[in-house]
């Protein structure tokens, strides 16, 4: 193979990868965010059950 020939090779190669990291990263944000949204939801509503199910104190 001629030296253009691996050029192209390589060039394919480092763009493929790029392509795939970029799409890797938009996922993993997307995810990642859609996972603290729901934790932060959970935590919200365990904070307000907790509220609720605490025992009237007669301590007055």
């Amino acid at each position: 193979m001629s030296i253009d020939a691996w050029a192209l090779v390589w060039k394919i190669v480092f763009f493929t990868g790029i392509a795939l990291f970029a799409v890797l990263a938009v996922l993993v944000t997307f995810g990642g965010a859609k996972d603290v949204a729901k934790l932060i939801r959970k935590l919200k509503q365990d904070a307000l059950d907790a509220d609720h199910s605490e025992p009237a104190s007669d301590e007055d």
